[in-house]
């Protein structure tokens, strides 16, 4: 049998065929095979009867958990009570057996009488464990927190996250609803097995983005402080005044279902907005992770453990090589969309998903296209490029409408011969700049290009090192880099300064990686 909905109001009714969601609704007739239609004033009386009975449904769940949690309380006081009541006592004629010395310590021991009853065990508000966490019991939410002295291992914050504990970065705490002594016991387990652990594997360290080179020891400390996310690094004594957040209340089911039908529709909506592109560049990238995102304000229809919930499963199938995401919504049920980077891009902007500006454009980059009055943007074949007139960067359309949106870029700032120059190969530049400062105070690199001296502002060469050089034609007129990495893959262009060589002192070698990076590969620098 089916079920659905007739004008957004739900009904649960086992006879429900179906609606043309208008005044026109369908149930199962009395004989098999048979429907029977309503119509009109009808259908008007029968959706009066179903708000009336969904009213009347609320409250008597109400009343049922009101009754469940009396009993409840009844059988705590119950239990306390039988507790502190004394035992029986063995009647005269039954031989009593003599006192062990255990037995008569313990009844001399100061303040304990003898034949008093001993306390029921109670689990502590606070325990201290050896391996440096303390678990504390918060009465006010019903809760866990788990605190370390130091950040945890991996494998420790795995069980954490296993037992559905969560990250409270304003508290410095890890917070969840279990047993107390099962979570301890699940700490130790953990913190056993990484003692057993071999020793080299305990402190492996993982290949740093620039190549396999390890990390310095004694920067280790601050380089993992650095790349631990925004949420686990140690908060300020003012941040862990903040009281935890109160648990969220459940949506109902049919407002959570009419949040899932908007998520559907969004799915067919066209990637429209700046956040929306820049979901779907962050997706095809691979970048898009939930660190490169913040959730904004709320959804309706969705309290905030299910929207972190759908965001992360979300973000984790795009990745898969599976034609269809499926998510168990806590409370809920389950959510399923086609898997493609658009559908994805569409839901997560939905959930009101909104990429960090550091994903569009990091603060190096920001900061240097800044640096001078213009700002604009151009487009060669099919890539735009970000630019200031002296530097232009490969960018996406939304990292454009950004700049656009934050600082008036403009398009047409270059010249159509510096475009033009864009457009030619160029001559890889094996010889090293020397490095100088201009009579305006300005370092910059010279570089010798067959004879002629090139001047090149060092802030942008130096943003580029570690990649190749080319120089583009011989005018010093029209001085121009452009720069690859060593797939080829063009990182961007250079433009050069208009300077004398009359005017520049203090030149001295330069100390660029790139051309150290080139004599390491047996190119000869001059």
């Amino acid at each position: 049998m089916s079920s659905g909905s007739y004008n957004q109001v739900r009904v649960e009714c086992p006879f429900y065929c179906g609606d043309d969601g208008r005044q026109r609704i369908t149930c199962e007739g009395i004989l098999e095979g048979s429907s029977l239609t309503l119509m009109g004033d009808t259908v008007s009386y029968l959706e009066d009867i179903v708000k009336k009975f969904d009213q009347v449904a609320v409250r008597a769940v109400e009343q049922y958990q009101a009754t469940v949690a009396e009993d409840v309380q009844q059988e705590k006081d119950t239990e306390t009570k039988s507790s502190a009541e004394p035992k029986t006592t063995e009647s005269s004629d039954q031989k009593q057996e003599p006192k062990t010395e255990k037995d008569q310590e313990k009844s001399s021991q100061p303040g304990t009488k003898q034949g008093e009853p001993e306390a029921q065990e109670v689990q502590p508000q606070e325990y201290q464990d050896d391996y440096g966490f303390t678990v504390h019991t918060n009465s006010q939410y019903g809760t866990l927190e788990v605190s370390f002295t130091s950040k945890p291992d991996s494998a420790i914050r795995d069980v954490l996250k296993a037992n559905k504990f969560r990250w409270n970065g304003k508290k410095g705490v890890w917070y969840g609803k279990a047993d107390q002594q099962a979570i301890v016991d699940a700490l130790h387990e953990a913190y056993t097995k990484l003692e057993q652990a071999p020793v080299e594997e305990q402190n492996a360290v993982e290949p740093t983005a620039l190549g396999d080179d390890t990390v310095q020891s004694d920067k280790q400390p601050e380089i993992q402080e650095a790349l631990k996310p925004e949420a686990e690094q140690d908060v300020t004594e003012e941040n862990t005044e903040t009281e935890q957040l109160e648990p969220e209340s459940i949506p109902t089911q049919s407002e959570t279902e009419e949040a899932k039908q908007e998520l559907r529709k969004a799915v067919r909506m066209p990637i429209q907005g700046t956040n929306m592109e820049a979901l779907l560049q962050g997706i095809k990238s691979r970048e898009l992770s939930t660190e490169s995102i913040t959730l904004r304000g709320t959804v309706s229809g969705f309290n905030e453990e299910q929207r972190t919930h759908l965001v992360e499963k979300l973000i984790e199938g795009v990745y898969s090589n599976k034609n269809s995401i499926k998510i168990d919504v806590p409370y809920d049920g389950k959510f399923e969309i086609v898997n493609s980077p658009e559908a994805v891009a569409k839901v997560l902007d939905e959930l009101k998903v909104r990429v960090n500006q550091e994903v569009l454009l990091d603060k190096k980059t920001l900061s240097l296209l800044t640096s001078r009055n213009d700002l604009g943007y151009t487009t060669i074949g099919d890539q735009i490029y970000l630019t200031n007139g002296a530097i232009m960067i490969p960018s996406s359309s939304a990292a454009v409408e950004y700049v656009k949106e934050n600082y008036n870029a403009k398009d047409g700032i270059l010249s159509q011969n510096v475009l033009n120059q864009m457009r030619k190969p160029g001559t890889m530049v094996t010889k090293a700049p020397t490095e100088a400062v201009t009579d305006k105070k300005l370092t910059v690199y010279i570089f010798d290009i067959d004879g002629q001296k090139q001047f090149f502002d060092k802030r942008y060469i130096s943003y580029f090192d570690g990649n190749y050089f080319y120089a583009i034609g011989t005018d010093p007129r029209f001085p121009l880099m452009r720069v690859e990495d060593s797939n080829g893959a063009v990182k961007g262009f250079i433009a050069g300064v208009h300077t004398d060589e009359s005017k520049v002192q203090g030149e001295k070698p330069s100390k660029l990686k790139s051309f150290a990076i080139l004599a390491k590969y047996g190119v000869v620098i001059e």
